[in-house]
C-alpha cells in the first residue's frame, strides 16, 4: 500500500491536491518515522491551497496523530479545525441525500474530538455538544427548515424509475421467486441500478435549500420537570453516555464497549428469532424462552442503566433515550433490573438526536387518517384498521382496493394523525427504499418523506417500522426518519416483527387512553397492559415512540 501511495505523490503535479492528498496518504501509513512534521507540512500547504476538503483531512490527521502520542490540548486544537473546515464543507450541500451521506464517512473528526475532550477532563456538556454535532444532523436540519425536504416530483424519468421499481418489488415479495435463485439475483441487480438512477435524478430536480447559517449544534435543550434524557456518543471504540436533568448534564464514569454491546444485541436478536418457531413449540419452551431473554435484558441494564443511576438526582417521570450507533437496536422499555422491567417505573420515548427534539413541532391534534391493506403475512390488518378508527374521531378510511398511495396524499391534507397497518419490508442495505406495501404497490420511505404532516401523530402498525441503519451511520434512516422529515411531531413504531393478536391488543389500548393522555404515558398503559397476558417482552416491549412524547 505504501508503495502504491508513493507512487501516486511521484504522478501528481507537485503541490497539486492530488499530490497533498498523497502525501498524506504516505504519512498515514508510516509506522517506523514520526510523522508529526510531515502532518503540519501538509496542514500548511493544504490552507494554502484554500480547498477545505484537504484541509480537513489534513487536520484531523494531525490531530488524531497528536491525540494518539498523549499531546491532548494540541490535538483539541487541531481537531477543532477539523470540524470547523468539515462544517463548512457541509454548509455547501444542497440535497438532502448527499447531507445525511456525508456525516457517515467514518472519516470525520467529531469522534476524534470528543474522545480527546475526554482525556481533558472538559466538562459533559462540552463534550455532549460535540458528540451531538453530527448525530442525525440533517434530519435536524430539514425540522428546522434549513435543508430543503424532498419534493413529490411530476418528472418523467422519475415516474418512470419509481413504477419499474414498484414493479420488481412487487415480484420479489410476490412468492413466486425463490431467495438465491438466478431471478432473485437479478431482481436485485435491477432494484440497486435503479436506485442509483433515482438517486441521480433526485440531484438534478431537488429544490434549493436555504443557506445554513449556524456553524454549530447546541445540545442544550430545556427538559420539563420530571423528564431526564440518556444520550448516547460513539467514540471510536466505546460509547458514552450522558445524563441531562434540566440543563444540567453529567457522563458516566466509564464508557460502554462498543463491541460488549454489539454482542448483547446480537444475543437479544437470536432471542426475537425463536419466535419463528411454531405456535406449539413456543408454548411448550416459552417460560424457558422468556428467562434467557431476561437474562440478555438484564446484563444490558447492568451495563448501561445501572452505572447512571446515581446520576439521576430524582426518581423522574420519563426517560428519553437519543441513541447512537448500536444504541439504536435496544428496547429501552424492556431493559430488566433483576425484578423490574424499566418500562414499570418510566415512561419512556427516544429521540434522533437533542437539537431534532428540541425543534419537533408541537403535536397537534384534529382530523385522522386511517391506511390497511391486508396480505398473507398480516391478515388481521383491516380488523385493526376498522378498530382504530371507530376510537379516532373525524376519520378517514383506506384499505383495500382504496388505500393507494395516491389517494393517501390527498386524504393526508390537514390529518392530525396518520394510522398505517400493514406489510413492510425493511431494507438494511438501504434504509431509505424500505417498504410498505399500499394497494397501487410499494411505497418507500423516501417517499414518505415528501408528505406533509404538520405536527401529526403517525403510528406504523407493522413489522421492524422502527429499524434503522445504525452501525456506522450518524443519521437514522428509514420510517422514522421520514415521518419526522415530513413534519411529524410524534411516531410511534416497531423494532421487530409484531405478534398480530398482541399488536390489536395494544393498538386498542394505546387509542383508548390517547384521548386523555400523552402518547408516550398512552403507549406505556398499553406496552403494561399487554404485557399482563403476553409477559414475554417479545410482545410488547418492540413499540417505541420517537420525538414529542406530550404537547
Amino acid at each position: 500500500a505504501t508503495a502504491y501511495a508513493e507512487q501516486a505523490v511521484g504522478l501528481a503535479p507537485d503541490a497539486s491536491p492530488a499530490h497533498l492528498r498523497a502525501r498524506l496518504l504516505v504519512a498515514d501509513l508510516t509506522v517506523n518515522d514520526d510523522p508529526t512534521a510531515t502532518y503540519r507540512a501538509l496542514c500548511r500547504a493544504a490552507d494554502r491551497l484554500a480547498l477545505a476538503p484537504l484541509s480537513a483531512a489534513a487536520h484531523h490527521a494531525l490531530g488524531r496523530h497528536l491525540a494518539s502520542i498523549g499531546h491532548f490540548a494540541e490535538a483539541e486544537v487541531v481537531l477543532r479545525t477539523a470540524v470547523a473546515e468539515t462544517e463548512e464543507l457541509r454548509g455547501g450541500l444542497r440535497h438532502e441525500t448527499t447531507l445525511t451521506h456525508f456525516f457517515d464517512d467514518g472519516e470525520s473528526p467529531y469522534e476524534d474530538l470528543v474522545e480527546v475532550l475526554v482525556s481533558r477532563g472538559a466538562s459533559a456538556s462540552d463534550v455532549l455538544r460535540v458528540g451531538e454535532q453530527a448525530k442525525s444532523r440533517t434530519l435536524s436540519d430539514i425540522v428546522r427548515g434549513l435543508v430543503a425536504r424532498p419534493q413529490t416530483s411530476h418528472f418523467n424519468e422519475i415516474d418512470s424509475l419509481d413504477e419499474d421499481r414498484r414493479a420488481i418489488y412487487g415480484e420479489l415479495f410476490s412468492g413466486d421467486v425463490q431467495p438465491g435463485s438466478d431471478r432473485h439475483e437479478l431482481l436485485h441487480r435491477r432494484l440497486r441500478d435503479l436506485e442509483a438512477r433515482r438517486g441521480v435524478s433526485d440531484l438534478k430536480t431537488v429544490a434549493p435549500a436555504r443557506q445554513i447559517n449556524e456553524p454549530t449544534v447546541s445540545a442544550d435543550v430545556a427538559l420539563p420537570k420530571g423528564t431526564v434524557a440518556v444520550s448516547f456518543v460513539r467514540s471510536n471504540n466505546v460509547i458514552h453516555v450522558f445524563v441531562i436533568d434540566g440543563l444540567s448534564v453529567a457522563r458516566a464514569a466509564a464508557p460502554v464497549p462498543a463491541a460488549q454491546l454489539c454482542e448483547l444485541v446480537d444475543r437479544l436478536r437470536r432471542e426475537w428469532d425463536k419466535f419463528r418457531l411454531g405456535h406449539d413449540a413456543l408454548q411448550r419452551h416459552l417460560p424457558q424462552l422468556h428467562r434467557a431473554t431476561n437474562v440478555v435484558l438484564h446484563e444490558m441494564y447492568d451495563l448501561l442503566i445501572a452505572p447512571i443511576e446515581p446520576l439521576i438526582s430524582a426518581e423522574p417521570d420519563h426517560l428519553i433515550f437519543v441513541p447512537d450507533g448500536t444504541a439504536h437496536d435496544i428496547p429501552f422499555a424492556a431493559l430488566f433490573d433483576g425484578t423490574r422491567h424499566l418500562i414499570e417505573r418510566f415512561t419512556i420515548s427516544t429521540a434522533p438526536s437533542m437539537v431534532t427534539l428540541g425543534h419537533l413541532p408541537a403535536r397537534n391534534t384534529g382530523t385522522a387518517l386511517v391506511i390497511g391493506v391486508a396480505d398473507e403475512l398480516a391478515p388481521l390488518v383491516e380488523d385493526e384498521v376498522r378498530a382504530v378508527a371507530a376510537q379516532l374521531p373525524d376519520s378517514t378510511v383506506l384499505v383495500g382496493s382504496d388505500a393507494t398511495w395516491s389517494a393517501a396524499l390527498h386524504a393526508l391534507t390537514g390529518v392530525r394523525h396518520l394510522h398505517i397497518a400493514g406489510h413492510t419490508v425493511f431494507r438494511p442495505d438501504n434504509p431509505m427504499f424500505s417498504t410498505i406495501k399500499l394497494a397501487d404497490g410499494w411505497v418507500t420511505a423516501a417517499d414518505l418523506l415528501t408528505a406533509s404532516l404538520d405536527g401529526a401523530t403517525v403510528v406504523l402498525s407493522s413489522c421492524d417500522s422502527a429499524r434503522t441503519q445504525n452501525r456506522g451511520a450518524a443519521e437514522i434512516n428509514g420510517f422514522v426518519r421520514s415521518f419526522l422529515g415530513a413534519g411529524a411531531a410524534t411516531v410511534v413504531a416497531s423494532q421487530w416483527s409484531a405478534d398480530d393478536n398482541a399488536t390489536t391488543a395494544l393498538m386498542n389500548t394505546f387509542y383508548h387512553h390517547l384521548a386523555s393522555e400523552p402518547p408516550a404515558r398512552a403507549l406505556r398503559i398499553a406496552q403494561l397492559s399487554v404485557a399482563e397476558a403476553w409477559a414475554h417482552p417479545y410482545y410488547w416491549a418492540s413499540w417505541t415512540l420517537a420525538g414529542r412524547h406530550a404537547g
